[in-house]
């Protein structure tokens, strides 16, 4: 399951260094009918304070038409960035199994959550995915955790 698991985020990394287009400015807090607002409340409303656990609860608990999975990141080039991502100390990224839908979602241990919020903003491109765009930005803080997600709202 492992491999099968690192395989097809391997193949998502591929995709990323292909796609198309530029980052976006459009970042909005969304409501808890999208996607993105779904994520932010389980985030807000759980009590857990390490990464991989937060994760695999957002896993749990929010509904996706889609199976997602996860794996640890080290700081660098990330899924969905334009520039290396270094201002944390453990992340978890989580997203679908299938590599064309536009969705990708991190939780991340830091020191510094505000400049780590930064960071991500500054560096996030909305159509890293093979020529698809993300529709919406979230991100959240809780103690010493960063949620951050681009993803769509189209869940057929």
């Amino acid at each position: 399951m492992k491999k099968l698991i690192s395989m097809a985020l391997s193949v998502m990394l591929l995709f990323s260094l292909v796609g198309c287009g530029t980052g976006s400015d459009n970042v909005e807090m969304p409501d808890s009918s999208t996607v993105g607002g779904r994520f932010v409340t389980a985030f807000n409303s759980s009590d857990v304070t390490d990464a991989n656990a937060m994760v695999d609860e957002l896993i749990a608990n929010v509904e996706m038409p889609y199976e997602l999975v996860q794996m640890d990141v080290e700081p660098g080039y990330l899924n969905g960035f334009d520039e290396e991502i270094k201002g944390f100390n453990r992340g978890t990224v989580f997203a679908p199994m299938i590599g064309s839908i536009p969705f990708v979602g991190y939780v991340f241990e830091t020191t510094d959550s505000e400049a780590l919020i930064a960071e991500l903003k500054n560096s996030a491109n909305m159509r890293w995915n093979i020529c698809t765009e993300a529709d919406e930005m979230v991100s959240a803080t809780k103690d010493k955790l960063v949620f951050f997600m681009m993803c769509t709202n189209d869940e057929q």
